[in-house]
């Protein structure tokens, strides 16, 4: 009897455990990176949308958040201003959207690196591949530099199965 009641638990916990598995996706993109005499800059779509469809329990898709960040090669204070930022349609060229002069000032990072951040919030783009272009001025105490990018934001399209159960195990 209590060998019977252990086989029917361990069938029920592998059914459970194999059965609870949802398709998902991701439309996300690569980070974007160009380095300067000044510093490296890094660009990355990040997929904020989440939704269902019949063929998949969780997509991550638009609308998306632009982060861009600004880390110098010294040691330095200062800030980084944004003059000219435009994203633009890889394919066809056309510029999807442009945004004001922003600036920020950097500061050390949570891992103690000086950075400048930059986050633009709720893009409504669909998922093809994009050009981040960038015109900033880095200032500190001594001088300012005006740097020119071209950023190419690669898709990274993701498709998996997800098991909540075993993500609940493994802490995720």
């Amino acid at each position: 009897m209590h060998k019977r009641i252990t086989i029917y638990l361990f069938c029920i916990g592998l059914f459970f455990f194999f059965g609870c598995t949802h398709k998902a996706k991701r439309e996300v993109y690569k980070p974007a990176k160009a380095n300067y005499k000044t510093g490296q800059i890094t660009a990355k779509l990040f997929a904020r949308g989440k939704y269902r469809s019949k063929k998949f329990n969780s997509i991550e898709a638009s609308p998306y958040d632009l982060g861009v960040w600004f880390k110098p090669n010294q040691d330095i204070s200062g800030k980084v201003t944004i003059i000219n930022i435009q994203l633009i349609d890889a394919k066809n060229n056309i510029a999807f959207d442009e945004f004001e002069k922003i600036e920020q000032p950097i500061l050390k990072n949570s891992f103690g690196e000086p950075t400048a951040s930059f986050y633009f919030e709720n893009l409504k783009l669909r998922y093809k591949k994009y050009k981040l272009f960038l015109t900033f001025l880095v200032a500190n105490e001594n001088d300012i530099e005006k740097e020119n990018t071209l950023l190419d934001l690669e898709k990274d399209y993701q498709e998996y199965d997800y098991n909540p159960v075993w993500s609940a195990i493994k802490g995720h």
